[in-house]
């Protein structure tokens, strides 16, 4: 066996290994509540932007590209925005801006170069799903010590964003038996929030296989087995105890106010609307809301990254964040027209990320979009080199060669 090696899959492999081992320590962190180690986190963060800022820039300007992707364009004067309000806010929380705000657009942009460019290798697949088994090993420890519900709700949604990806890179075999997995893990963490995202997000993958599926005899069988299935789910809810602590919990949401969510987005709310105009436009700095207000005598985000964003980064922040979701959006529909098979794990990113936006800190604490951003990167590189064939043709997969 003969080993070869180039610039494009030794800093993709790269990337995978330091967004994977951050995601792990700091789960683990959180976990056992060793706070002095988080400088080994923001280490592994720094690794993190400087292999992928190295990479974009190595695809983005090397001989021979006729042009930077616009996506390229976009996400260096977002960052670069966002510095600059930063900066208006105190020059201290610079190192938060760049170890955690840059994190998952730079790796969503290197992951589009790299897919643009070159396809997956069986190590990078087997490596992504060895992934998944580490950052999964603090969520099972908090369970086997039966503190799930007093548990982090970043450390399960850790878990469940790796799905995406697995779903379009790993065989079926793998898949499936990760999908499980996450899905166990899940319901036994007892967080409404991720069960709500990854219930929606299978939801829509169903309904777009009825949609592929061309014959109404393929219609009527596939709809035999969605009601054999949540049957046996019916049936597995009504008894198991840990089923009925979590359906007892989303009965309680109108009680607890989502966890004490209401009162958090009441303050901020009143904070914008008596910011003066320049603020709201602006933003007050990144991560400005948990240092200003501290709900409930905590750092504590938002648990909304559009309410985060509007004062964090003010209506242009939130615009330009908006812009990027409805322009991918835009091209999974796209995707859908053509009954591409890549829209069934397109489907359950997008629900993770708006659920998780939505009612959970997700881009703004850098680490649960980690890797929701490398999905996106991944299908918005592959469906622009595909657009752009045959006039483009992808790189061969070099990384390795077996010799018999």
């Amino acid at each position: 066996m003969t080993l070869t090696l180039d610039f494009d899959h030794v800093m993709i492999f790269a990337i995978l290994l330091l967004s994977t081992l951050s995601l792990f320590l700091w789960s683990s962190i959180v976990q056992w509540r060793t706070w002095q180690y988080q400088i080994y986190v923001r280490y592994l963060q720094i690794g993190l932007l400087v292999c992928s800022a190295i990479y974009i820039a190595g695809t983005s300007f090397r001989q021979g590209e006729k042009k930077i992707h616009p996506l390229v364009i976009s996400v260096c004067l977002y960052l670069i925005y966002m510095a600059v309000v930063s900066l208006n806010y105190y020059p201290g929380i610079m190192y938060d801006v760049i170890a955690v705000g840059f994190s998952w657009p730079l790796t969503m942009v290197a992951y589009f170069c790299y897919a643009d460019r070159c396809d997956f290798s069986p190590v990078y697949r087997f490596t992504l799903a060895l992934s998944f088994v580490a950052v999964s090993i603090p969520m099972a420890g908090i369970l086997w010590g039966a503190h799930a519900v007093s548990a982090n709700v970043g450390i399960i949604n850790y878990v469940a964003s790796y799905l995406p990806l697995v779903m379009l890179l790993c065989g079926k075999r793998t898949k499936y038996v990760i999908t499980a997995a996450a899905v166990v893990l899940s319901v036994f963490s007892l967080k409404r929030g991720v069960m709500v995202a990854l219930l929606a997000g299978f939801a829509l993958m169903f309904l777009y296989s009825l949609y592929r599926e061309k014959g109404l005899k393929g219609k009527i069988g596939k709809l035999l087995i969605i009601a054999g299935v949540v049957a046996i789910l019916y049936f597995v809810a009504n008894h198991l105890e840990v089923t009925q602590r979590l359906i007892r919990r989303f009965q309680k949401v109108s009680e607890d106010g989502g966890s004490g969510r209401d009162y958090i987005w009441n303050i901020l709310l009143d904070a914008v609307k008596k910011s003066p105009w320049f603020y709201k436009t602006f933003g007050h700095g990144y991560h400005a809301f948990p240092r200003d207000y501290q709900p409930y005598d905590t750092y504590a985000f938002a648990h909304n990254s559009y309410l985060e964003t509007l004062y964090d980064l003010g209506v242009i922040g939130l615009v330009w964040l908006v812009a990027m979701i409805v322009a991918i959006f835009v091209q999974v529909c796209r995707r859908i027209r053509e009954r591409d098979r890549a829209v069934y794990p397109a489907m359950l990113a997008a629900t993770i990320m708006i659920v998780l936006s939505m009612i959970s800190y997700f881009f703004e604490e850098g680490y649960s979009a980690l890797m929701i951003a490398s999905f996106w990167g991944v299908f918005l590189g592959q469906r622009h080199r595909e657009d752009q064939q045959p006039e483009i043709q992808s790189k061969p997969d070099r990384t390795y060669k077996y010799i018999r």
